[in-house]
């Protein structure tokens, strides 16, 4: 697990997708990481789909203060794209907080409660 703290933006797999969707201001990329995730049946690259789950988070309204202010507004701009993207949203979520690899890891570790609590936030922001 390339982490060192509980949230996405201390992840190296989150940063590395943020960057990457930085750079290249491709929507898409969002909605395919999250299938790409759903699809491996969640015991794959779930530090990118939070990142990804975070840019729809923003794009719907609800970003994450420990959003880039640069990525919050590019999200922000997608906002009619989002919606598509809720109930897949919801599903790695899901799998996020219970069948994957990241969360085995996480229940390992003494901030496993913690990290959960980022996800239920997340979670909780998604729905909204």
């Amino acid at each position: 697990m390339g982490a060192w703290g509980i949230h996405f933006d201390e992840c190296d797999g989150a940063l590395d997708f943020l960057g990457e969707v930085g750079d290249d201001r491709n929507w898409a990329a969002v909605g395919a990481r999250i299938a790409e995730f759903i699809s491996s049946g969640g015991y794959e690259d779930a530090e990118e789909a939070i990142a990804a789950l975070e840019l729809v988070a923003a794009a719907l309204g609800h970003p994450s203060p420990r959003l880039s202010p640069e990525l919050t507004t590019w999200a922000e701009t997608h906002a009619q794209d989002a919606p598509q993207l809720k109930a897949q949203s919801l599903e790695a979520i899901d799998l996020i907080s219970n069948q994957s690899e990241l969360s085995e890891l996480w229940a390992e570790a003494d901030e496993g409660d913690a990290w959960l609590a980022t996800i239920a936030d997340l979670k909780t922001r998604l729905e909204a």
